[in-house]
């Protein structure tokens, strides 16, 4: 029975109707504190994430709101889409790319959406470009390190021993607690 319905309705819905229904409105943005306009942190960050050159496109938008946790709750993916759109990155240049000012009012944006101040986002937006670059330099110098493990200049120690049948335990598997 759905099967039937749901594209006779699809078909009844003019398409003019359609994307008006779609259309999402989007929360005030929250005032940006003068600081971050300058922040090098937070820059940083942007330039992190950045996807062509100094500037970020729409996926590269979806990456830091995905990445970041910003995307739940009252945010959608489709008010994060309609946030880049609305930034004026569509208008830069053919395609599309966000810039710094664009991206500065995109998380003011998030941040109204949240209720949240503009400093909450900016945080949450650096902490995460911070563990990302963290990441990206660990794995650089595993690469190049010649496959030891290194712990802050010297070698890691080696693995325990293996238990022995007096010392070693059942295994329980994470379903365990579950069985009668």
């Amino acid at each position: 029975v759905v099967d039937r319905l749901v594209p006779a309705i699809i078909a009844a819905v003019p398409p003019a109707a359609a994307a008006a229904s779609l259309a999402v409105q989007l929360a005030e943005p929250v005032e940006i504190d003068p600081q971050y306009r300058t922040d090098v942190g937070l820059s940083g960050a942007f330039a992190a994430f950045a996807t062509h050159g100094d500037m970020l496109d729409a996926a590269g938008w979806e990456r830091v709101v995905r990445s970041c946790g910003l995307v739940g709750g009252v945010l959608t993916d489709a008010m994060a889409r309609e946030i880049f759109v609305q930034s004026g990155a569509p208008l830069n240049v053919e395609g599309g790319h966000m810039g710094w000012d664009e991206f500065l009012w995109a998380c003011a944006v998030v941040g109204g959406t949240h209720g949240v101040m503009f400093k909450i986002v900016a945080q949450r937006v650096l902490s995460v470009a911070e563990r990302q670059e963290t990441a990206r330099r660990v794995e650089a110098e595993e690469r190049g390190g010649g496959g030891e493990q290194q712990v802050v200049g010297r070698t890691a120690p080696p693995p325990p021993e293996k238990p022995t049948l007096l010392t070693k335990k059942k295994s329980r598997s994470m379903f365990s607690m579950f069985k009668k």
